[in-house]
């Protein structure tokens, strides 16, 4: 596999990896510390979770935007500085079991991460023009693991910090009064904060390069009413895979947390989720780019669906491998919806990236709601909810229709057209 030799490349992966390890403790966090220091249900969880996603949601298409113009150096260096030090807040937070400041700093760290993510996608991208999708896969692999070693550092972590006596659990004397202490977990984000600080372009560079780029490329693409319906379309089946893998991995936690599983049992089991997926990206990336990537998506979501439907009743051993196989599946996929928008959009690709993440996660926390509100039901009303695990099951019939979605958008997006390098995919070389 013949991988880009530039530092850059490497920077935003570093990147990717650094916030997303600080941004997958979250779950963990709300499900341990809502549970037994805050007594929160899981509409409530779901909310908080949604909140944050939707303040990601709304941010990274201006971030994208921003990535377009300036090239995106402080918006990659301060953002993951930003996303550490929030989660570092948050979790002294919510071990002082103060609900609102945990929330306010859970929910802050969105912005870092939505200021990180356009500019870490398009170096991505870019870096080989004709191995985009492979190198998106890259890029979100590194990101992956980060979901997926994050929720075992929160269990890991958590399970330090506390005891239990007498059936309940507390701080250990000796953290209850140095919890200060853990805002030094931000340090962390040092050396990748300052390798991108070093290696992604000058607002003036990025300047240079687009000036060059426009004079080469083609015609800009006209906004017509059909591709105002592929976009429709192709947004419906990022929805919708969404809702059915971002959506979902934040109630694993409380699944098996209300299963009577550990801390640490039920962080490895969420970890395990996010790196099955991490890998399968880089595989399915792979084939996309000589395949077509409609058929790869259809192909992940379609495998994933049975598994999503029969994780919630696993038990034993079965249930961390059919969380394995699931992840593996219904994350593959998650590049390739970035690197079609950036194709429908191929003069703004900074503006994609951003407008397809906030999309995705943006989706991911509408689902978080509409699944903590189907779980449990919607307090005050006749509702009472179906259960987390009829909920999963539901939810596995929204990645079928995806697949089946997934193959009827045209050819255009299936990435086997030959395509011309530009000024700036070598420019990252």
């Amino acid at each position: 596999m013949h991988l880009p030799r530039s530092l850059l490349f490497w920077a935003v992966l570093l990147g990717h990896l650094t916030n997303d390890i600080f941004m997958s403790m979250g779950p963990v966090m709300l499900a341990f510390v809502g549970t037994h220091f805050l007594g929160a249900s899981a509409a409530a969880i779901g909310l908080a979770i949604s909140l944050r996603e939707l303040i990601g949601a709304l941010a990274q298409p201006l971030f994208g935007a921003l990535t377009d113009r300036t090239g995106g150096r402080l918006l990659a260096a301060l953002g993951v500085a930003w996303t550490a030090l929030s989660m570092s807040g948050a979790l002294v937070a919510a071990l002082s079991a103060n609900g609102l400041l945990t929330l306010f700093f859970y929910c802050s760290a969105a912005l870092g991460s939505a200021a990180f993510h356009p500019v870490g996608t398009l170096y991505a991208a870019t870096a080989q023009h004709s191995r985009a999708a492979r190198n998106s896969s890259l890029f979100f692999l590194f990101g992956q693991i980060g979901l997926g070693t994050g929720p075992a550092i929160a269990g890991i972590l958590l399970a330090a910090l506390t005891l239990t006596v007498e059936n309940r659990v507390r701080l250990q004397p000796f953290i209850a009064d140095n919890l200060i202490a853990l805002l030094s977990l931000s340090l962390a984000a040092l050396p990748a904060v300052l390798l991108m600080a070093s290696c992604i372009p000058s607002q003036r560079a990025v300047a240079t390069m687009r000036t060059a780029e426009r004079a080469a490329s083609e015609t800009r693409r006209v906004f017509t009413a059909k591709l105002f319906g592929t976009f429709m379309l192709f947004l419906s089946v990022l929805l919708l895979r969404s809702l059915s893998h971002i959506g979902v991995v934040n109630f694993v936690p409380i699944l098996f947390e209300r299963r009577g599983w550990s801390v640490e049992q039920y962080g490895f089991v969420t970890s395990l989720y996010w790196i099955a997926s991490a890998f399968s990206g880089v595989l399915l990336g792979s084939l996309a780019d000589r395949y077509d990537r409609r058929r790869m998506i259809a192909l992940s979501l379609w495998l994933g669906a049975p598994l999503l439907f029969l994780l919630p009743i696993a038990e034993g051993l079965v249930a961390p491998l059919t969380a394995l196989a699931a992840g593996a599946a219904l994350g593959a996929g998650f590049p390739l919806t970035v690197v079609m928008a950036q194709s429908l959009l191929p003069n703004a690709k900074g503006f994609a990236a951003g407008l397809s993440l906030g999309l995705i996660f943006g989706a991911g926390a509408i689902g978080n709601a509409l699944i903590g509100f189907l779980a449990d039901g919607i307090e005050g009303s006749a509702f009472s909810g179906i259960g987390i695990q009829a909920t999963f099951q539901v939810v596995a019939f929204a990645a079928l229709l995806a697949g089946v979605l997934a193959l009827t958008l045209p050819k255009q997006l299936s990435g086997r057209a030959a395509q011309v390098p530009q000024p700036v995919a070598q420019a990252a070389d």
